[in-house]
């Protein structure tokens, strides 16, 4: 009996030291896009729709643990969405983007939520690092990071991006403007910011990293359209 309750003290022991040694943190940034000519007049020209507002603002929380980070599509939806459920709304899909920071690459984890048996599915994108990226010799402190202000040209327009080249992660919530080494605390561009607000060393829910390479691997293209596929059976016909 002694020997059992040793072993399962042992067991224990061993489980906290492995959650101790896990590197975990929650990152949250305030989002700002805005919207773009083409995709204002688009807005305007859906018949009996108020036009979409040229500003967007929103949370996006970062979860890291180790060498993988990872972000979820807002459960309430968007504003289509809500038109049709109310704000409890829920999508027919869950939707889990993951950074492998290890193998530099984006994976895509979709789950069909249906009635009787969920399908799961990912898709694999490698990371794409932009060769115009040029660090200044400004540098100031944000959330106890020392951070390094660098210019970054890419097709999309031009940033100034703002990272911490001794953090332990290395990820930026724009893929196309990541470094070779360090997390990117701060972007501001003509048409989108990210600002970071806080970062925690905890997370609350570890289970969601389980998702990672479950399921059928598919193009992201057949990814993305198995879930446009799924919401558009919520719309309704056009009178």
């Amino acid at each position: 009996m002694i020997i059992k309750y040793l072993t399962l003290l042992l067991v224990c022991c061993s489980t906290l030291v492995i959650a101790q040694n896990s590197n975990v943190a929650t990152l949250k940034y305030d989002v700002i896009r805005q919207l773009n000519m083409e995709m204002r007049s688009q807005s305007q020209s859906n018949d009996g729709e108020a036009p979409m507002p040229q500003v967007i603002s929103e949370e996006r929380v970062i979860y890291f643990k180790d060498t993988l980070a990872c972000y979820q599509r807002a459960a309430g939806g968007a504003r289509m969405f809500k038109q049709l459920g109310g704000s409890g709304f829920k999508l027919p899909f869950d939707e889990i983007t993951f950074i492998d920071m290890k193998n530099s690459r984006e994976v895509t984890s979709l789950t069909l939520l249906r009635d009787s048996l969920n399908e799961m599915y990912y898709s694999i994108e490698p990371l794409v690092r932009t060769n115009d990226w040029k660090d200044t010799d400004k540098t100031k402190k944000i959330l106890g990071y020392n951070c390094t202000k660098a210019k970054v040209i890419t097709l999309n327009g031009d940033f100034d991006v703002w990272y911490a080249k001794d953090s332990e992660f290395n990820f930026s919530p724009v893929p196309g403007l990541l470094p070779a080494k360090g997390l990117v605390l701060k972007i501001d561009g003509t048409e989108l910011s990210y600002s970071a607000t806080s970062l925690e060393k905890k997370l609350e829910n570890p289970a969601q990293f389980e998702k990672i390479y479950k399921g059928s691997q598919i193009p992201k293209e057949e990814l993305q359209q198995k879930r446009r596929h799924a919401v558009g059976k919520l719309r309704p016909a056009r009178q």
